[in-house]
């Protein structure tokens, strides 16, 4: 057996492959290059209380065994730009991932191979993009991202079919691909205090979206197709620039709290004005 076929029996994270894997390269006197497991446990050791072991196999067993990943900053203290190793792709069992306010700058390109991930809290961080590989987490539920300096997402984000929430709220967003409508498990989305200039023409696409933040923004109109959200119930665009709506969007069926505080509409389509918890001061 070549040492490349170990190495993927060893990336399974199956403790008995990985005994198995050990045992053939010992027996044929292969030698095996596994460099960033040891890097990688090197830098779990720094961030999280995982006991040390001696035994290469032993410690590969722990590393795959991770489930979440939490840096505690009560007990851990990050001062500076937090750089994460490309081997952090190979905890691929972990659920949860918490490194919210550890001056992360970018995500390594493995971060793709993390597709167990339901979780995740990056929030307060300096990342300026996300790695196209971020599309491949297809078990993705929550993902927050506030508090960055993002400025664009991939075009593979509308492939998280089970994200649910979305927080992206204080970032640099100009743009949103095309795809983010393609998220049909999507609940709520957060994207105030952005630089959003336009919303993509099919963002009224979404089946369950029920919340949406745009508040601060640059926004001058909304695309006709918003009114197709048939379960939004809240909707806030206060202090955008807004000069004028589309007609239809008087047709929410479900809205309940809606605010466009500090716009420039001089004007709103009819019916607009009577609809339950609209805050609509400074326009009339």
């Amino acid at each position: 057996m070549t040492p490349k076929k170990l190495r993927k029996l060893i990336d399974t994270g199956d403790k008995a492959k990985i005994k198995e894997a050990f045992k053939t390269a010992k027996a044929n006197k292969i030698e095996l290059d596994l460099a960033d497991y040891n890097e990688l446990f090197e830098w779990l050791l720094k961030y999280k209380r995982v006991k040390a072991v001696k035994s290469l196999e032993s410690r590969i067993n722990r590393i795959f065994a991770l489930k979440k990943f939490t840096i505690d900053q009560r007990k851990v203290e990050v001062t500076y730009l937090f750089s994460i190793p490309e081997s952090f792709g190979l905890l691929t069992n972990i659920e949860t991932l918490n490194l919210s306010g550890c001056y992360v700058k970018e995500l390594p390109k493995s971060f793709g191979n993390l597709v167990k991930l339901k979780d995740i809290d990056l929030h307060r961080n300096q990342l300026t993009t996300l790695p196209e590989s971020f599309g491949k987490l297809k078990n993705l539920e929550k993902l927050e991202l506030s508090n960055n300096r993002i400025k664009s997402l991939p075009d593979s984000f509308g492939k998280l079919k089970k994200l649910n929430d979305i927080f992206l709220g204080t970032n640099q967003l100009t743009t949103l691909p095309d795809s983010i409508s393609e998220l049909d498990s999507l609940e709520s989305i957060g994207l105030s205090s952005n630089l959003l200039t336009e919303l993509p023409k099919t963002f009224g696409n979404f089946k369950k979206l029920k919340a949406i933040h745009l508040h601060r923004n640059q926004l001058k109109t909304l695309p006709e197709s918003i009114a197709g959200i048939d379960t939004l119930e809240v909707l806030f665009m206060s202090e955008n620039p807004l000069e004028s709506l589309p007609k239809t969007i008087a047709n929410f069926k479900k809205l309940g709290h809606w605010d466009i505080n500090l716009c420039n509409l001089s004007t709103v389509p009819t019916g607009l004005e009577n609809m339950r918890c609209i805050n609509l001061a400074g326009h009339f």
